[in-house]
């Protein structure tokens, strides 16, 4: 959809725009004000109109910063070779996998258990997990590697014996 609009006579009508999102994909919401840093190459006034235009017109918020943006979320407008462009967003954060081993996290046996490391439970885990065991205990070993680890463990016990 265009943000522009003909009129009858093939013209531009200059006082016509589209409302338009600025969540493009939900888990990337912005948090108001929305930060931005103008570069000292650029024309500042014009910009900033810009942008008190979108704040009048809807309820996004801005508010500027001195520094270039880095590590949050904001808007870098900058002069860059012969274009002007802007830097929308933040820097991806390459995902960190999670490899989970025998004494790594926690670990849960029991007596029906024929595995050799039982069972190992890493990351966030809301899932309820049903252990099975001949016997009437478990065994849950905790390696939590870092002052900052930590588990909730809440269990209930099933009676499956038949009347």
């Amino acid at each position: 959809m265009s943000s522009v609009k003909i009129t009858t006579n093939n013209e531009l009508d200059d006082n016509y725009r589209i409302k338009k999102s600025i969540i493009r994909y939900k888990r990337s919401k912005w948090v108001l004000p929305i930060k931005y840093h103008i570069s000292q190459k650029l024309n500042v006034s014009v910009i900033k109109q810009a942008i008190k235009v979108v704040e009048e017109e809807t309820c996004v918020t801005f508010n500027e910063s001195n520094k270039h943006i880095r590590i949050k979320r904001g808007i870098n407008f900058k002069k860059h070779h012969s274009s002007c462009h802007s830097y929308v967003g933040m820097r991806r954060i390459k995902k960190k996998y999670l490899y989970c081993f025998q004494k790594m996290a926690l670990e849960i046996k029991h007596k029906n258990d024929t595995s050799v490391t039982g069972l190992n439970i890493c990351g966030n885990t809301k899932t309820p997990i049903i252990v099975t065991s001949e016997g009437t205990s478990v065994l849950v070993l905790w390696y939590g590697k870092k002052d900052d680890h930590s588990f909730n463990l809440t269990y209930q016990e099933i009676d499956d014996k038949k009347n």
